[in-house]
């Protein structure tokens, strides 16, 4: 063999094992804390299963410390992939615009809605009874925890900051178990959140107004991840319903649908520019 042939076969031996370090990096997915980190994990296991399974490399699942965390990680490049809700997607795409849209979670279906939370026992029966009472809202970039109830409540004829207490509790589950104490009055909170909420503290809440259908959870690739990747990801995530050890793993998470860009748009336009 010749030295150009001998100094060729060497850069493809290199390309080689570039290509399988490559494939044996794991694959970071991270979600927002919409749920506490346990039932999280366990949500998103089956798709971790999956991907390893298809992709031949190991993915590590977390959740982000809080909806600005996982942007930064993103950002960073120590997350791949993404888990968002609506809102935050939609400023996460603004501040990093090579965010590629990969499949929407079914859980079971494609939307979910924010609830006005109070306790049974109490006798307010709408938005505009709970005036001048206490209030426990999500995270700042949350669209059911935070977006959407103001408007809600806005159009009851009130201004939460100006009208009511308001907490910021972060997690929507943080604030079904306030509401749940008696600490608060009333809370905004994810729908999806409600089961694991009456599981914990029994059948005391009692939905006071619910929004309109808001679209699920987006999972996403960050900039840095190559376009066949993206594609092969975003297959996967499409197929996974008709995977036989994806749908034996059971769970409420019931498989992705690829929507597109537009399918946010309903959020988009609650938001400001």
């Amino acid at each position: 063999m010749g030295p150009v042939r001998m100094r060729f076969a060497a850069l493809l031996a290199l390309a080689g094992l570039a290509a399988a370090a490559s494939a044996a990096e794991p694959l970071r997915l991270a979600s927002i804390p919409w749920r506490d980190p346990a039932t999280l994990a366990a949500l998103y296991a089956p798709t971790t299963e999956l991907l390893q399974r298809k992709l031949g490399r190991p993915v590590e699942f977390y959740v982000a410390r809080n909806y600005e965390d996982l942007t930064q990680r993103i950002a960073a490049g120590a997350a791949d992939l993404g888990v968002y809700g609506p809102a935050s997607y939609v400023l996460a795409k603004r501040r990093l615009p090579g965010l590629r849209y990969l499949a929407t979670c079914l859980v079971p279906d494609d939307h979910y809605y924010s609830f006005i939370i109070v306790r049974r026992d109490r006798a307010w029966q709408r938005l505009a009874d709970l005036k001048g009472r206490t209030l426990g809202l999500g995270d700042r970039e949350s669209t059911s925890g935070n977006l959407v109830p103001r408007r809600m409540f806005a159009s009851a004829g009130i201004d939460v900051d100006r009208d009511m207490t308001v907490f910021l509790l972060k997690r929507h589950y943080r604030v079904y178990e306030a509401v749940a104490e008696g600490t608060i009055d009333a809370g905004a909170a994810h729908s999806g959140a409600w089961d694991d909420a009456v599981r914990r503290h029994g059948d005391v809440f009692r939905v006071l107004a619910r929004s309109a259908p808001l679209p699920r959870e987006p999972v996403v690739a960050a900039p840095h991840l190559d376009a066949a990747l993206v594609q092969r990801l975003r297959e996967t995530l499409a197929a996974a319903a008709r995977d036989p050890a994806f749908a034996a793993a059971g769970g409420e998470l019931k498989g992705y649908a690829v929507r597109d860009e537009h399918f946010y748009d309903s959020v988009r336009a609650l938001m400001p520019d």
